[in-house]
């Protein structure tokens, strides 16, 4: 279980030429966050070797806040999956924003190699929030994330789409476990970053308040951060390669046991020692060829003492 006092905000955007990240990154661990993840938004193609441009240690001056770099991939072409994998090496945390209803479904249903799907709320959604979509990507571990800050700007039109749109989030994900709503800032500015109390507030606007709001800013964060740690510790795998016209290793198995035709071959029960079913059609066979010859012998083959009277 999450201690009180742990909260993540795992979405800080991050641009080279950002001059307030430094100030953002000091107030939020001051307003009580003990991680924080800075956000590298990547619109088009994977490149074929992508690099990751946030510095490992990038607030020297604050060593008691945790910063993790996560990418959020704009998915607008199915294209763009293909490549997904080349960012689970080089980011803590990978998010995808999906802008359509086709793609939400296959980032809910199918897409490996993520661990956070993020909407932009602050925008009319041209899809609707169903709940057995949503359900199935609760189901394989993934979140889904409502980024705060908005609120904070004068647009009304933004509050309302952001306020209406998690609300339909929150409906959708009825029944979850935890909720499956993770809360962050996504501030581009330090004014717009609020205290972990003052967002529980905030969540309770979309019926999300209370413990479940809590849980948007620890044990749901912490989930995350989680399971994209073990997902790029499990996604190595080991690979028996057989080259061409080699035979392939007896692979030991647990338990002690052997492949099922070497241990075969050695409890006498193999193809090779007329022992299994290929075993006994090769008997069968022998029998009936020691037949045919019998026969055509007693012909003109081999002569035979014939008793004299």
């Amino acid at each position: 279980m999450v201690k009180d006092n742990m909260y993540y905000d795992l979405n800080v955007p991050w641009s080279p030429e950002s001059s307030e990240l430094s100030r953002i990154a000091a107030f939020l661990h001051e307003l009580g966050y003990n991680t924080i993840a800075l956000t590298h938004t990547l619109d088009g193609q994977i490149p074929a070797k992508p690099i990751n441009p946030i510095p490992t240690n990038p607030f020297p001056s604050l060593p008691f806040l945790r910063v993790l770099t996560r990418c959020t991939l704009i998915l607008d072409d199915p294209s763009q999956t293909q490549k997904l994998g080349l960012l689970t090496p080089i980011y803590d945390i990978v998010a995808i924003r999906p802008t359509n209803e086709k793609l939400l479904l296959t980032a809910c249903s199918q897409l490996e190699h993520v661990d956070l799907i993020s909407l932009d709320f602050g925008a009319r959604l041209p899809f609707l929030l169903k709940h057995k979509v949503l359900g199935t990507a609760i189901a394989r571990g993934l979140k889904f994330e409502v980024s705060y800050a908005g609120l904070a700007t004068g647009d009304v039109a933004v509050r309302r789409n952001l306020i209406g749109n998690a609300v339909s989030l929150v409906k959708a994900l009825r029944g979850a476990k935890g909720g499956g709503v993770v809360v962050s800032s996504e501030a581009k500015k330090a004014a717009a970053a609020r205290a972990p109390m003052d967002v529980i507030n905030i969540a309770g606007l979309w019926g999300y308040g209370g413990e479940r709001g809590r849980n948007g800013i620890g044990g749901e964060s912490r989930a995350v951060v989680v399971w994209a740690e073990m997902r790029r510790r499990s996604w190595r795998g080991v690979v028996d390669v057989v080259g061409l016209g080699e035979v392939p290793r007896v692979i030991e198995v647990p338990g002690g046991q052997k492949g099922k035709r070497k241990a075969e071959e050695e409890a006498g029960e193999g193809p090779g020692n007329g022992g299994g079913k290929e075993g006994k059609q090769q008997e069968q066979r022998q029998g009936q060829e020691g037949k045919k010859k019998r026969k055509r012998g007693g012909g003109g083959g081999d002569s035979q003492d014939i008793p004299t009277t």
